[in-house]
């Protein structure tokens, strides 16, 4: 069991660096659109950005559900830490470690993310940032293909916990056992 889990982590630790790759493109292609006068970005990147689209409303009760959505599917390999904390010899000092580095991580990533991208695309901005990135910038198409890995990289991780479950069970036993054909 640890063999598994030390080779999901490194499997883990390649997908977040693509993710950490995406999210500092995409930090640096808002700052970019958002420093930029509306006509050059709209000239540079073929945006349709106006004056009305920053005249920002920086605090917004009602956008708060769409919020926490957003930043529950920033991290949806997070079940991941269910298997950990099972294996864990102290599970009372794993859950509050755990617990600080995921909020750390909101607070570094998640929440400049999504105020950048609403300082630099307005109110056209869509509920995934890299909607709004250019289409044929080269920056902004490495940022959705890391993206891109991220998420299929997240489904290895959420099937993990059923795919022990099942290799556990007779009938997978019986289906897998070499048969005398198989043999050599």
């Amino acid at each position: 069991m640890q063999k598994r889990l030390r080779n999901i982590g490194i499997f883990s630790a390649v997908i977040n660096c693509f993710t950490v790759v995406a999210i500092f493109i995409i930090l640096y292609l808002t700052y970019r659109i958002y420093k930029m006068p509306i006509e050059d970005a709209n000239a540079e990147y073929d945006l349709d950005l106006t004056e009305q689209n920053r005249e920002y409303a920086l605090w917004v009760p009602a956008r708060i559900p769409g919020f926490c959505a957003a930043m529950m599917n920033l991290f949806e390999g997070n079940q991941q830490i269910l298997n950990l904390y099972a294996e864990n010899e102290r599970p009372r000092s794993f859950y509050p470690i755990t617990m600080g580095v995921i909020i750390s991580i909101l607070l570094l990533f998640a929440v400049p993310t999504g105020y950048l991208g609403y300082l630099a695309f307005g109110d056209t901005v869509k509920s995934v940032l890299i909607m709004d990135l250019p289409y044929d910038d080269s920056l902004s198409v490495v940022a959705k293909l890391f993206y891109t890995l991220t998420i299929m990289g997240s489904f290895v991780l959420l099937i993990q916990p059923i795919y022990y479950v099942v290799e556990r069970t007779q009938r997978y036993k019986e289906m897998m056992k070499p048969t005398s054909d198989q043999e050599i």
